[in-house]
């Protein structure tokens, strides 16, 4: 908090950075800054303080950004919810295992299909050769029974 005028430092600073979203607000702590000279030195100082890191280029060796990079990932881990952790199990993980598992599937379910029609068109085929040779049979005895009356009356 500044010491004179009661305005809290990190109002300030959120105000300073365009981080309060209320307009009422704003619009109070920038008529408060047009009036209280501590806090327009505050400002002033946080502008030079942004200009002058501006200029300043940092270099860390890869080990450090490594490092940094896999910290950033085991708190995004950590942060994930059960839901999000769990489809990212399966999405990513067990693709391949579920895409087998899906092929295996399919190629049993076709093959119970296909193969219910192969034994479908086998009794068919056994079915009409049947047939056939029950009209043959019939065919024969009435061969049979004509050959038999041309045979009666020829000896009559």
């Amino acid at each position: 908090m500044n010491k004179k005028c009661g305005l809290p430092e990190n109002e300030l600073l959120d105000y300073f950075y365009g981080e309060i979203q209320d307009k009422v607000k704003i619009a109070s702590i920038t008529e408060h800054i047009f009036s209280c000279e501590e806090c327009q030195e505050k400002i002033q100082a946080y502008t030079d303080i942004g200009v002058a890191m501006a200029s300043v280029k940092v270099t860390f060796p890869n080990e450090i950004w490594a490092k940094h990079l896999q910290e950033v990932k085991t708190k995004l881990e950590k942060n994930k919810t059960f839901t999000e952790k769990m489809a990212e199990y399966f999405a990513v993980r067990k693709f391949k295992t579920a895409g087998v598992a899906f092929a295996v599937v399919m190629l049993l379910a076709f093959g119970v299909f296909f193969g219910r029609n192969i034994i479908k068109v086998a009794n068919n085929s056994d079915e009409k050769e049947m047939i056939e040779n029950l009209d043959i049979m019939e065919n024969l005895d009435l061969l049979q029974f004509y050959n038999e009356s041309s045979d009666n009356n020829s000896k009559r």
